[in-house]
C-alpha cells in the first residue's frame, strides 16, 4: 500500500519537473523581421566610382551613380562627393571630366564648362571632352567656338564613331554660317569613314540642293538610290528629291539659255 502511494506521488509530480526543466526557447520579435538592407550599397558605388577613374566618359557608370543617388540619396550628394576629390588634388583630370558630366546633367552648363575647359588643359588630346564642351557652345548659339571645340576633337578623336560625331555637328555648323564649301568638305569626310550610309547622302544632298549647288545634290541623291536599290518605300523618296533637284537645274540651265540668247541678240542688234 504504502508503495503504491509513493508511486502515485511521484507521477503527479513527474509534469511539474519536466515543465520546469523544460529549456527555454528564445522568441523572436516582430522588429527582428522588419529589418531591411539598404539598397545603396557602398560596394557598388565605389565599383562605379572606379570604373569612371579609368575611363571618366563612361556614360553607363556614370548614369548608374546618378539612378542610385537620385534614388536613395541626392545627386548634390555625388557632386559634392566629387568637389571633395577635386579640392584635395586640384589636377585629378578624370575627377574635372565626371563633375563636368554631373553639372551638364544637373542642369548647369556654365560649371560644366569649367570643369571641362580646366579638363582639357590638362590633356589637350581628350577627344570626347572637346565634343562635349562643342555641343554646349552649340547650345548656346556660340558658333565659333564650338566649331574650334570640335575641329580639336575631330583632330584628336582615335576612334571612327567619335570623327563622325564631330564631322556632323561640324558640317551642320558650317552651314549654319553659310560656309556651304565648309559643310561639303565635312560631309565628304564622313562619307569617306561610312560611305554606306544612305541617310547621310541623302542629308548632304538636301543641304546642297538648299545651297543651290545642285550638281552636288544629284551626286549624292544617286549615290543614296543606290543604297537605297532594295527599299522601294525608300527609293520612291529619293527619286522624289532627285526629280525636285533636275528640276531645279532645268529651271536654272533653262534661265541661264534664255539669258545667253537675249545678250547675243542685243549684241547683234548693234
Amino acid at each position: 500500500m504504502r508503495i503504491r502511494l509513493f508511486l502515485a506521488c511521484l507521477l503527479a509530480a513527474a509534469p511539474a519537473v519536466s515543465v520546469l526543466q523544460a529549456p527555454s526557447t528564445a522568441h523572436a520579435q516582430p522588429g527582428d523581421w522588419d529589418v531591411k538592407r539598404d539598397p545603396f550599397d557602398p560596394k557598388v558605388i565605389a565599383t562605379h566610382k572606379r570604373f569612371l577613374a579609368a575611363n571618366p566618359h563612361d556614360a553607363s557608370a556614370l548614369a548608374n551613380l546618378l539612378r542610385m543617388y537620385r534614388q536613395y540619396r541626392t545627386p548634390e550628394l555625388l557632386r559634392d562627393e566629387y568637389q571633395k576629390l577635386l579640392d584635395k588634388n586640384a589636377e585629378d583630370w578624370s575627377a574635372l571630366v565626371v563633375l563636368g558630366h554631373i553639372h551638364h546633367k544637373m542642369g548647369d552648363d556654365p560649371r560644366a564648362l569649367e570643369m571641362w575647359n580646366r579638363a582639357v588643359a590638362k590633356k589637350a588630346n581628350d577627344a570626347a571632352t572637346w565634343v562635349e564642351l562643342g555641343a554646349i557652345h552649340r547650345g548656346a548659339g556660340r558658333n565659333k567656338e564650338a566649331r574650334a571645340a570640335y575641329d580639336k576633337g575631330l583632330a584628336n578623336a582615335p576612334l571612327k564613331d567619335m570623327k563622325k560625331k564631330a564631322l556632323r555637328a561640324l558640317a551642320d555648323l558650317a552651314l549654319a554660317t553659310n560656309d556651304v564649301d565648309g559643310a561639303n568638305a565635312y560631309f565628304k569626310l564622313f562619307l569617306d569613314l561610312d560611305p554606306s550610309n544612305a541617310q547621310l547622302w541623302l542629308e548632304r544632298g538636301d543641304a546642297m540642293l538648299a545651297a543651290g549647288k545642285r550638281e552636288i545634290a544629284l551626286e549624292s541623291y544617286a549615290a543614296a538610290e543606290r543604297l537605297l536599290g532594295s527599299d522601294p518605300s525608300k527609293r520612291v523618296e529619293v527619286v522624289s528629291r532627285r526629280g525636285q533637284a533636275l528640276e531645279q537645274y532645268d529651271v536654272v540651265v533653262g534661265l541661264q539659255s534664255c539669258g545667253f540668247r537675249a545678250q547675243s541678240e542685243l549684241q547683234l542688234g548693234r
